[in-house]
Parts: structure tokens; sequence; C-alpha cells
């Protein structure tokens, strides 16, 4: 299994913290406003995220390039 890893020293992460918080918030639970996830979770989780939106995203555009639309020139007198 393919692991992906990165990795930031220990007396940055703190500061990355604070830039990346800042920019996405961790989601809060609607009904009681409490956070979902805590602060690493969260990084981790929206990187995870991340990945999957771009998977998705580029395998809906390659669906598009390989595909083309059979048409029925004739299927309106």
């Amino acid at each position: 299994m393919v692991s992906v890893t990165f990795t930031i020293d220990d007396a940055k992460f703190e500061e990355f913290k604070i830039g990346f918080l800042k920019s996405t918030p961790i989601p809060l639970d609607e009904e009681t406003g409490i956070p979902i996830y805590t602060e690493n979770q969260w990084i981790k989780e929206w990187g995870l995220l991340m990945y999957k939106r771009s998977y998705r995203a580029g395998k809906i555009l390659i669906a598009r390039e390989t595909t083309s639309p059979t048409l029925d020139e004739d299927i309106i007198d």
C-alpha cells in the first residue's frame, strides 16, 4: 500500500496551524457549536478530503474526454 506523508518541523508546526486554521476553520457541530475535530485531526481530514475531491474531479474529466454522445439526427421529424 502506498503512503503519502508530509513533514512539518516541530518548531514550525504551531505557525502552520495558525495560518491553516485561519483560512480553513474546523467545522462545528450544527446543534452544539462544538468543533467536530481536534486541530490535528482537522488538518489530516482536510487533506484527505482534498485528495478525494481532486481524484473525483479528475475521473469526471477523464470520463468527459473519453465519451461522446450517440445522437440520432432524425429523432424529431
